[in-house]
């Protein structure tokens, strides 16, 4: 069955019920769906228990390393060597992110919450490669050790970015009925937001972690994620890997996308 004009596509109208205890339903018009709630929550606690853990072990390994990273950022630019800002979390609930801060001080006071760009002149020298290396994310154990994050998972967004997602793309509050994560399947399979097309294609991305989720996807896209810690993979690829697109829709919508073998 094909759902059309259905940019969430393929992946979700084939979905089987009765394939697997995670079992989901979709409406006629591929506008809701649901996940089996008691297999589901058990295998959340055993994720939740051993997000803890890692994150915590996370933490006391990479103390040294952000300690050096403070004092960089503390002798390069003005400002906290630390970043909160206002993410939205599971079921909406919004919480406090941290992050080493790779901007200069009050780099939004005149524009407002703004995505930032390839070359972004508000980033700092030493921002520069924390970015590039993801490692300004580190800070996020903490979130993780407080129960507001996952390592695994939809990475979080600010509430004014919600509200437009929200009213722009269909299912987009779906993302939020799991936990938000440090990395996620659309991270190590797509750029950085530039447009809303990138903000589509990770939402695909995101609900096809909600349906394939388990410990061994979890482990996969960690994996694929060292990656990007060792710095081979830049954040603004020239060319971004793209699920395919179906051949029904204009590229805005219509993305269908298929679990890869190792999430099955």
């Amino acid at each position: 069955m094909a759902i059309k004009h259905d940019w969430i596509a393929e992946f979700a109208a084939e979905s089987d019920p009765s394939a697997s205890p995670r079992a989901w339903k979709i409406s006629a018009k591929g506008h809701t769906y649901t996940a089996a709630d008691e297999h589901e929550g058990i295998e959340l606690r055993h994720k939740d228990v051993l997000d803890r853990v890692l994150a915590a072990f996370g933490l006391l390994l990479a103390l040294p390393l952000m300690a050096v990273f403070c004092l960089l950022i503390k002798l390069t630019s003005r400002g906290p060597a630390f970043h909160s800002q206002d993410r939205v979390g599971k079921d909406g609930k919004v919480f406090r992110i941290l992050k080493l801060r790779t901007m200069v001080r009050d780099a939004e006071q005149a524009t407002g919450p703004v995505w930032a760009t390839e070359n972004d002149p508000r980033v700092t020298p030493i921002g520069r490669f924390l970015r590039r290396t993801h490692l300004d994310e580190v800070p996020q154990l903490w979130n993780v050790l407080q129960g507001d994050m996952s390592l695994v998972g939809p990475r979080p967004e600010r509430p004014s970015f919600v509200e437009q997602f929200d009213r722009l793309i269909p299912n987009y509050r779906e993302r939020l009925k799991i936990k938000p994560g440090i990395t996620g399947l659309a991270q190590i399979n797509h750029r950085y937001d530039a447009t809303l097309h990138d903000v589509r294609t990770k939402l695909a991305y995101d609900l096809l972690y909600m349906k394939q989720m388990s410990l061994r996807t979890d482990l996969v896209i960690a994996l694929k994620t060292v990656r990007c810690l060792s710095g081979t993979q830049a954040r603004w690829p020239a060319h971004a890997p793209t699920p395919p697109l179906s051949s029904e829709a204009p590229a805005t919508d219509g993305l269908s996308l298929r679990p890869e073998p190792w999430m099955q």
